[in-house]
């Protein structure tokens, strides 16, 4: 039978050969054209003999994930000082800085309880595998100069791509061949495939090494750090050593370093059941036929422990709905597992679009549930107030907002007078204080004047942090309050 298809004849071996030839000296020579561009950089940055680096800086950062408002920008706060020093043979860096709150008010998540700086030091020794500073370390001007060199990047012009790590790097050079941005991803619990991005303008001439004397980092969109550099010392000693042991001790949300996350379930009334073992709590609220579970916060991993702890704890109650108590990152961390278990969200209304995003956006660089499960995603939300409520149980939920978040719920129980909140008031201490501190929160003030605005009859506060749970007199003494509220 004659087909009527066209015949699929094979090309003969020495063409195959001449088009295998043309390309990969096509690539050989896009290559040595990045080569010859990043080498030319390098040298007219002075980066090629350069060993170390220490800048000196003023500026501000950001609190990455505690916007005020959802799909807001990281509020930021004042850098009175920044150093860093950056050894590139070995590798290693430190940074040494110290910040405080901004002028006036902060709105949003990070801010200091007291109006004194803070120091900070972040150490990345010879050998560690600090991924945060590491990056912080290779994507600097002079850094992913070297790390573009000794990864072989590609590409033509001023744009040239790489990667280490196992991540993708995106480096853009100006008309003057210094480095102008960098681009890359990270994983982040709740953003998932999260653009970082560092941007540098002002070069000067510092001891023959050009420096960039603005840097712009942003993460997700929004700022993390904005430094004005005022001094660059190139070649000087560097020399880092490995911090105490107990500073290296990797954190593990809520267990032992290393394993699984520690979910410990108490009874604290009848049907309320405070769960702790790890940084951020969580309260389950035990209804006729189902349980409320109050946070997932955190993570992935956090998040799990925590809904299966529950389904084993009351193994004829499903869980009904998940609220999550507000939007920033530590907060809702576990909000994807929850919506890859079908769990019904509850949220404050502002948040519900913005979660509406968090659980389309794409988590390829560390794959986690939702992304592994895919589920449409179920969310409810409070205005403010919503009331749960059976025979047995009845659960209020607030909207309480502060200057720390715009989107705060907490959770009101009438039966056993208990109110269940996060980050307005973390208990300090095995006890109570005894006095009123010489400062207040006025976050923490706030919410004592709200429970009174709302006409809660409030004998016992469960936190979302701290050790201990905390007593309506304990509130008053912490924000000098008197039992009339005034």
């Amino acid at each position: 039978m004659n087909s009527l298809l066209p015949v699929s004849r094979s090309p003969r071996p020495g063409l195959l050969f001449l088009a295998a030839f043309s390309l990969l000296s096509l690539v050989s020579a896009r290559a040595q054209d990045a080569k010859a561009a990043l080498d030319a950089a390098a040298q007219a940055m002075g980066s090629t003999g350069l060993n170390s680096v220490v800048l000196s800086a003023t500026g501000s950062m950001n609190a990455f994930g505690q916007a005020f408002k959802p799909g807001g920008p990281w509020p930021a706060f004042k850098l009175i000082s920044y150093t860093q020093s950056i050894n590139f043979a070995s590798p290693s860096m430190r940074i040494d800085l110290q910040r405080t709150n901004p002028d006036g008010a902060v709105q949003g998540g990070g801010g200091l309880p007291l109006a004194a700086p803070q120091t900070q030091n972040q150490v990345l020794a010879p050998g560690a595998t600090n991924n945060a500073l590491a990056l912080q370390l290779w994507m600097s001007p002079h850094g992913v100069l070297k790390a573009a060199q000794q990864n072989n990047a590609t590409g033509s012009g001023r744009t040239f791509t790489f990667k280490t790590s196992g991540s993708d790097v995106k480096l853009t050079l100006g008309a003057d061949q210094t480095v102008q941005k960098v681009e890359t991803l990270i994983d982040a619990p709740v953003t998932g495939d999260t653009v970082v991005e560092w941007e540098y303008s002002g070069y000067r001439d510092f001891g023959g090494v050009k420096y960039p004397t603005k840097i712009v980092q942003k993460q997700g969109g929004f700022a993390v750090l904005e430094l004005n550099v005022s001094d660059v010392k190139p070649n000087v000693p560097v020399a880092i050593a490995a911090p105490p042991a107990a500073a290296q001790k990797a954190a593990n949300p809520g267990g032992a370093a290393g394993g699984p996350p520690t979910v410990t379930i108490t009874k604290v009334a009848d049907g309320v059941h405070h769960v702790t073992g790890g940084s951020h709590h969580s309260l389950i609220v035990e209804f006729s036929d189902h349980v409320v579970l109050i946070e997932v916060p955190q993570t992935d991993a956090r998040a799990i422990a925590v809904i299966e702890s529950t389904r084993k704890a009351f193994p004829t109650k499903p869980i009904r709905y998940v609220v999550n108590s507000h939007h920033h990152f530590d907060h809702a961390g576990g909000v994807r597992a929850a919506m890859a278990e079908s769990l019904t969200l509850i949220t404050q209304a502002q948040s519900k679009p913005y979660f509406e995003r968090v659980a389309a956006m794409p988590h390829t660089l560390n794959p986690d549930r939702l992304s592994k499960t895919p589920k449409r995603p179920v969310i409810e939300t409070v205005d403010t107030k919503r009331v749960l409520s059976d025979a047995t149980q009845t659960l209020e939920l607030h909207w309480l907002p502060t200057n720390h978040v715009d989107t705060m719920l907490v959770g009101y129980l009438p039966k056993s007078k208990q109110l269940f909140q996060v980050d307005v008031y973390t208990p300090a201490g095995d006890a109570p204080p005894a006095s009123t501190p010489a400062t207040i929160s006025p976050v923490t003030a706030a919410f004592h004047d709200q429970i009174a605005k709302l006409g809660l009859d409030v004998t016992q506060i469960l936190p979302g942090h701290g050790p201990r749970l905390v007593t309506l007199g304990e509130l008053r003494t912490v924000t000098g309050k008197t039992a009339g509220g005034n």
